[in-house]
């Protein structure tokens, strides 16, 4: 089993970076806000999902945290809906989010409904599935 290391560090200052970079682009008050504010989400969802990955890297942190497993995946349907949302943002100077762009998070909503018997699951059950898979 992998445990922390060089990589693993650099895997979380990388996230930690990211994060500071969200927070500074979400309180930004100049340019063009939504796409600061969408490019800020985009940031942040990454910075989640490579602390995710580290914690799977490090095969054992993720058994002690059985409940952060199986969530990255989901976190990969949000940065297209993002990534076209900023690209609009960026080249539309009247583009704002409405009701109806919700329908492009509905892969997301589809992936986190077909694992949500898996988050509801024990940690122990989680632990036994974990080890399942990466041996």
């Amino acid at each position: 089993m992998q445990t922390f290391n060089w990589v693993a560090i650099l895997l979380l200052v990388g996230a930690a970076h990211g994060l500071f970079l969200a927070v500074t682009l979400f309180n930004l008050r100049r340019g063009n806000g939504t796409a600061n504010r969408i490019f800020a989400l985009i940031l942040t969802v990454f910075a989640i999902s490579i602390v995710l990955h580290t914690l799977a890297y490090t095969h054992q942190h993720l058994l002690q945290y059985p409940h952060l497993s199986k969530i990255e995946p989901t976190l990969l349907f949000l940065f297209g809906p993002l990534f076209y949302f900023y690209i609009k943002a960026m080249t539309t100077s009247t583009f704002k989010l409405r009701k109806q762009h919700g329908l492009h998070f509905i892969p997301f909503l589809i992936c986190v409904a077909y694992l949500t018997p898996y988050y509801l699951q024990s940690a122990e059950a989680k632990i036994r599935h974990i080890l399942a898979d990466h041996g």
